[in-house]
């Protein structure tokens, strides 16, 4: 049958209908003619089922081209002449990509006729007829071949190709200016470019725009709007010139702004990207208790409820806004603070919410200097943007449903971290108050010799009839009757807002210096009113500003770490919190003793590691290797010698919290100690889950105050910083608005990571940003009609298995990917029979066989039917199918399954599989990473149990008669049995398993689709071959259902690691037998001169708290330099007995 049909673009050509006409007379032919088939139309792509009347509607805006054979219409996957029928001219596919691209653009930008008639008249809208011109022109130079003959590329493909290649792959301008000049003079006649500069200038019309707004320096008021002729900045304590010099017209400042709205529209002018855009909508499966998306949340729900008209269409984008600021140079020797201000829409399903193609860069704030609360200065033209999006919004058409509509857009919440916050929200986050949750009631209490606030009381937050109230001692020496503070609404605190003393902006000296104030503890800490408050819905929001989890796990683990190793400048236990506890009449046997003379003696508290324990900790941290993908190398930043751990990123910290910290101090500390942190541990690994419920979400606000309770009875006052305080309101916060993973920093430090690395001119930084986002932006979007190269869109996950055609036998349809070079191998008849009866056994469509031969044997009375059937079932099961083949009643690939595989295998090193990157144990052996560990399901003793070991060799097997393959990992298995094998701590529910022994030595193969991926660390408190044993999820995987998808019909829930439901609870009993450790010899001894070297090593670290440095490099190069400069005193290490 001839299909060269499917290959015509124009839908209306009397050859494409009549193909169309044969295509559906085919698929019908002998089939009811009520029934549905699936629809291979381009919006369809066979996953919804259609009737015959509407599939051939579909199709007449054209078919999936690829779908050259018509497996899900009746035709066979079997080779047959018809193949020679095909005739699809793959030589005009890119020139159809560019003429798909042009028509959806133009359609976008100059209306639906557009599609119809390219040359419309543009006269009537003389605002659009130079764009429409120029664009006529790209439409030109899409119909003309690079050079005569050439029918694959057109002079805009090949452009688009290049560029393409060039943001792929990094190539610098200067690179890609050498090689189209080197073409250009190979290839004299083709229509090449001679220099980048023309190239990129080529395609610009296809990209979006940025608006450069001058700014006054002193970051008072933007020159746009009112005033926009002004040569002065319009406020009168400032003055500041606009322009370098009056004659120049060079700015002194400006912001680069880039408009929302051309944005959003993009998003509706692909197919796939705009039926995207409703899957919160129409596909996502509600579920009261569960959280996997921002639409599951009580702030998108409460948004709707508020405001139904936005709800009503789905296509209406919600957004969240990040903004933190960067040093473009990477060094602090120059202080210089960009603030990008990015955009992330929501709508889409979670494999696309807050991936790359879709962060919008909104505007960049230049410096040097940061905006600080002079940050709404800039905001203004996107707040005015975002109030017409909300109340009129634009016209936008919708390539999906094929009309236009008005897309309307609301901002939900802002991501930022700690200070940033402060300068969004208005709330001070410094001082007496700096809680912006609890706001006014903030407790908090200034310690002398610490010169710093604390933030503890956390016991107003227990039941009022809880006992730990009535304690005094172990507390702050007082009861506790106060009631938790108020979570105080949108309305409320725009009340309070309203009552306040509106700042001018700006950083002119007058200004600065009227905003000099003394503060008292009792006054409020607005500073402003912040400018999202002028949007309509903003007071109504459940939620406006996040709680930036990633910088509050990194700075509880940095104080965590600091103190239990006595890090100088990063312990919370100083000479200053001892003196505190002592003013405060707390804990007498922490307090400074006489040490003979004018010294004295710190007693070692119950938390703190002795040298020796040090030593442990960092030589298990240096060992650690883990899976692929899953973190950084972390023994890189381990000093053994010097027991220092440096250079520690933020997602370093996420790992060590959640993993190492509770396995790398077990059995070093006292039993409550340890308690603890496995509980912190287990707090962040719940609230950072996937998936949340919220129920769970309910007993973590419960048990996190008990946390941090316990953490006041143990740790002094001085530990207690505000972003200690902050884990109080993580649960609260994330039942209102969802997973972490769509309100946290990482991806938008990544993505800021790579605005830095746009920088390639030191002077104009901010327009090296502007330039290559413009360029990158224009890339990604034509990037989505590029079908036969790799792009941001097509290109296949890291370890993620390329997916197969579907119609084989389940055993065959495996995902397994081996890689690295195949050695020929050869099994024994022994291993052959082993490896073909246990792919028997884990083949679907040869259960109904194996019953049967069980039903038989046992109809014999045997006393070991079991025994029989592995030995015979093998041989009874080909003859049985070369039976049926032979009637014509199973397939070939049937019977090449009971016809055994060949003898000679394929074994490889590695191999990907299910999101994993599994490797050989001698791979390994030289590598920093751990990807050898394997766990599976199975059953011992009739009992379901979990089977963990390593893998020895990754087989292919190569059944010879259809030549299909199957991956099976050959194991050695830890022996279990008995408390010897395997042991589970009750109170942290620690995993360990004793790899001395291995069993089941007749069964080492599983399939490759059947493993799941664990690593092991030493276990510290068991010694000798004792291993802990972790779990990994792998990434970019997604156990969202999805409604009326045919292809998830499975309700059974794949494992998460990210939740763990069965995690210990946290216990509320806490009896610390002493606060002092009675185990060590050698106290710390600080001589009276040295006090005041300490006081100034201390100012230090205060300086670096009331900052809050979370710049990752900043916290590196402040470690170096502590480390370099501040030894002022010989400090003795605690030594064990």
């Amino acid at each position: 049958m001839d299909r060269s049909w499917m290959s015509i673009k124009n839908y209306l050509d009397p050859k494409y209908l009549d193909g169309v006409d044969e295509f559906i007379k085919f698929a019908f032919l002998g089939k009811d003619p009520n029934c549905k088939l699936p629809c291979p139309c381009k919006v369809c792509n066979n996953f919804e089922d259609q009737t015959k009347e509407v599939m051939a509607n579909h199709l007449c805006r054209g078919i999936v081209d690829s779908y050259t054979r018509w497996i899900y219409h009746g035709e066979g996957f079997e080779s047959d002449d018809e193949d020679d029928d095909i005739e699809i001219n793959d030589n005009d596919s890119d020139f159809d990509s560019m003429e798909e691209l042009l028509n959806d653009v133009g359609v976008a930008n100059f209306g639906e006729s557009w599609r119809h008639s390219p040359e419309l008249d543009t006269g009537a809208c003389t605002e659009k007829e130079g764009e429409a011109s120029r664009f006529l022109r790209l439409l030109s130079e899409a119909e003309k071949s690079l050079y005569p003959g050439c029918e694959k590329y057109s002079k805009l493909s090949f452009i688009v190709h290049i560029l393409h290649l060039k943001t792929m792959n990094r190539w610098t301008c200067k690179s890609t200016d050498m090689l189209l000049k080197f073409l250009h003079q190979v290839f004299p006649t083709a229509l090449i470019p001679s220099s980048y500069y023309e190239a990129n200038n080529f395609i610009r019309e296809l990209g979006l725009k940025c608006e450069k707004i001058h700014a006054c320096e002193n970051d008072c008021a933007l020159f746009w709007n009112e005033n926009k002729g002004l040569d002065h900045c319009p406020n009168e304590k400032c003055k500041a010139p606009r322009y370098k010099s009056p004659n120049s017209k060079i700015p002194r400042k400006v912001l680069r702004y880039f408009p929302l709205k051309p944005r959003l529209q993009r998003l509706f002018v692909n197919k796939e990207i705009a039926r995207d855009m409703r899957w919160h909508k129409e596909r996502r499966v509600d579920n009261e208790n569960m959280m996997r998306h921002p639409a599951d949340s009580l702030a998108w729900k409460d948004f709707d409820r508020n405001h139904k008209s936005f709800a009503e269409d789905p296509r209406n984008v919600r957004l969240g806004l990040a903004s933190d600021g960067f040093n473009p140079f990477g060094t602090m020797s120059n202080s210089y603070s960009i603030w990008p201000v990015i955009l992330v829409p929501y709508n889409l399903p979670p494999w696309k919410c807050l991936k790359d193609p879709f962060f919008f860069l909104s505007m960049i704030i230049p410096g040097p200097k940061a905006p600080g609360n002079d940050i709404d200065i800039f905001f203004r033209p996107l707040v005015d943007e975002l109030k017409e999006l909300f109340a009129t919004g634009v016209e936008t058409y919708d390539a999906f449903r094929e009309e236009n509509f008005m897309l309307r857009a609301a901002l939900l919440w802002t991501i930022n971290d700690f200070p940033a916050y402060g300068y969004l929200s208005g709330w001070s986050t410094k001082g007496y108050k700096a809680c912006p949750v609890c706001l006014d009631e903030t407790t908090s209490l200034y310690l002398n010799n610490g010169h710093k606030c604390c933030y503890m009381g956390h016991r107003r937050f227990l039941p009022i009839d809880h006992k730990w109230r009535r304690e005094k001692k172990q507390f702050n020496g007082e009861r506790e009757h106060r009631q938790p503070p108020r979570t105080q609404s949108g309305e409320e605190v725009l009340q309070q807002l309203l009552r306040i003393e509106q700042v001018e902006f700006g950083k002119a000296p007058d200004l600065l210096q009227q905003k000099k104030r003394k503060r008292v503890q009792n006054s409020s800490n607005w500073k402003k009113m912040s400018i999202f408050f002028e949007l309509p819905y903003w007071s109504t929001n459940k939620i406006r500003h996040n709680l930036d989890i990633m910088h509050i796990v990194k700075n509880v683990c940095e104080s965590l770490v600091g103190t239990l190793m006595n890090i100088p400048s990063r312990t919370k236990d100083t000479w200053q919190a001892r003196e505190d506890l002592k003013e405060m009449g707390l804990r007498e046997e922490l307090h400074l003793q006489p040490g003979g003379g004018a010294s004295k003696v710190m007693p070692p508290a119950c938390y703190t590691l002795s040298r020796l324990e040090k030593k442990n900790f960092c030589q298990f941290l240096s060992t650690i290797k883990f899976p692929d993908g899953f973190a950084s190398n972390i023994p890189r930043c381990v000093k053994t010698k010097e027991c220092q751990l440096l250079g520690m990123k933020s997602h370093d910290y996420y790992v060590f919290i959640q993993r190492l910290l509770p396995l790398a101090t077990r059995g070093m500390l006292s039993k409550d100690v340890s308690q603890i942190l496995v509980e912190i541990s287990n707090f962040f690994r719940k609230i950072c889950s996937r998936t949340l419920y919220l129920d769970e979400l309910e007993m973590q606000e419960k048990n996190i105050i008990l946390i941090l309770c316990k953490l006041e009875k143990i740790f002094p006052p001085n530990f207690f910083d505000v972003m200690v305080h902050l884990m109080v309101h993580l649960p609260t916060e994330s039942k209102i608005a969802g997973p972490a993973q769509y309100r946290w920093m990482f991806p938008f430090e990544r993505k800021m990571g790579q605005y830095k690395g746009y920088v390639n001119n030191r002077a104009r930084p901010e327009g090296c940003i502007a330039e290559r986002y413009l360029d990158d932006e224009c890339l990604t979007f034509i990037s989505r009609y590029l079908h036969d190269v790799p792009t941001r869109f097509n290109q296949t996950e890291r370890n993620m298995e390329k997916h197969e055609a579907a119609g084989k036998l389940s055993i065959f349809s495996s995902l397994a990917r081996p890689f690295g070079a195949a050695l020929i191998g050869y099994l024994s008849e022994v291993e052959l029979q082993r490896i073909h009866l246990f792919i028997l056994k884990n083949c679907e469509e040869v259960d109904d066989y194996m019953r049967e031969h069980r039903q038989i044997l046992e109809k014999q009375n045997l006393s070991s039917v079991q025994q029989r059937l592995d030995s015979e079932f093998p041989k009874w099961f080909e003859e049985r199918v070369m039976y049926t083949h032979a009637r014509g009643e199973c397939t070939d690939e049937l019977l090449s399954l009971a016809r055994g595989p060949d003898f000679r295998v394929n074994t490889f090193a590695g191999c990907n599989v299910n999101g994993f990157r599994f490797h050989i144990k001698a791979r390994e052996r030289e590598r920093k990473t751990q990807n050898s560990g394997v766990m599976v399901k199975g059953e011992h003793a009739d009992k379901e149990t979990y089977f963990y070991g390593i893998i020895t060799d990754i087989v292919e097997v190569e059944y010879s008669f259809t030549q299909n393959r199957v991956v099976v990992f050959k194991c050695d298995w830890w022996d279990l049995r008995n408390n010897s094998g395997i042991k589970v701590d009750k109170q942290s529910n620690i995993t360990s398993i004793n790899m001395s022994k291995t069993w089941y030595s007749d069964q080492p193969f599983i399939l490759a689709s059947q493993a799941e991926q664990v690593f092991y660390l030493q276990d510290m408190k068991l010694g000798g071959n004792w291993h802990v044993v972790e779990l990994v999820s792998p990434r970019s995987s997604y156990d969202v259902p999805e409604k009326h998808e045919d292809d998830l019909v499975d309700n059974e829930e794949a494992y998460q690691e990210e939740y763990h439901e069965d995690l210990i609870g946290v216990q509320e009993n806490l009896e610390l037998v002493s606060l002092k450790r009675g185990d060590v010899q050698t106290e710390e001894r600080i001589e009276a001169g040295a006090m005041f070297f300490i006081e100034l090593s201390a100012s230090r670290a205060r300086q670096l708290d009331d900052n809050f440095i979370d710049n990752d490099e900043e916290i590196e190069q402040q470690f170096n330099s502590e480390d370099e400069n501040e030894q002022f005193v010989q400090i003795d290490d605690y030594e064990s007995d």
